[in-house]
């Protein structure tokens, strides 16, 4: 649906509701205003009133829904324009103004430099005297500026929400570690008792038997050296030389050293 069609819907819905209060009253405003950061935004508006108000005594503010503050008793919403200047917003102060004449039914208004996405901008008609101030909220203005972050509130209550989410899952990560080591710590603790329980049972490994055999190996290689002790040994033998008659023998004796290892 384009902008004017929305006008006119708007618009018709006006005149049905005050024309069964038996008023005539008619604004027509936009519903949406697309707008570049930093550009200047006008926003167009046009009225009628009935006949027995003097449109040279109607006054046109714009205020703006959900900010209140303590003008008058029977609105809060502050102002983002007015004549007195000490009455409106100090972010739309010396940025807002009216372009359009009252006395001939236009309210336009002009925003500059705009900074930010708005919403909830409508305007208010005063036509002097008691009780004859009228308000419409119900046909507000929003205007939506390209290269502002739109979603930019919602990400600030996202990211307030996901960093405790994620010191959770951290926090629970450790904490299955944590408990997953501790079980494997306490089975190979088990493991270990249940198997020194059959010791004597078992075969002695290949490293015992290595380890065995090489202290006996050692042993036998530090057992003393054998002692070479020189003691002579003494032999008699009877030997014959020359001639020997029956009265006369030689008897010699031969002495030999003899080594032996014991």
């Amino acid at each position: 649906m384009s902008e004017l069609e929305q006008m006119k819907l708007l618009t018709l819905g006006f005149m049905l509701i005050l024309a069964s209060k038996g008023q005539c009253w008619n604004i027509s405003v936009p519903e949406h205003i697309n707008a570049t950061l930093g550009s200047d935004v006008t926003i167009d508006c046009t009225f009628t009133c009935p006949k027995e108000y003097n449109m040279e005594n109607v006054k046109v503010y714009w205020k703006k829904i959900g900010k209140n503050i303590e003008i008058d008793e029977k609105e809060k919403n502050p102002f983002i324009y007015h004549t007195n200047k000490a009455l409106v917003l100090e972010e739309y102060r010396h940025r807002t103004q009216l372009i359009g004449s009252a006395t001939k039914g236009n309210c336009s208004l002009l925003i500059l430099n705009v900074r930010e996405n708005e919403s909830g901008l409508y305007v208010r008609l005063d036509t002097g005297g008691k009780d004859k101030k009228y308000s419409f909220m119900k046909y507000s203005v929003s205007i939506f500026v390209s290269g502002v972050n739109e979603t930019q509130p919602e990400r600030h209550i996202y990211v307030a929400i996901s960093v405790p989410v994620a010191v959770l899952v951290i926090s629970i990560v450790i904490f299955i570690g944590i408990f997953c080591f501790v079980k494997h710590r306490r089975s190979h603790s088990l493991t270990r008792d249940e198997s020194g329980y059959y010791a004597n049972f078992t075969r002695p490994s290949l490293n015992q038997a290595k380890s065995e055999i090489s202290s006996i190996k050692y042993e036998k290689t530090q057992m003393p050296q054998p002692k070479i002790i020189d003691e002579p040994v003494y032999i008699n033998t009877e030997d014959a030389t020359g001639r020997m008659d029956q009265r006369m023998e030689l008897t010699e004796t031969i002495y030999a050293n003899v080594d032996y290892l014991k």
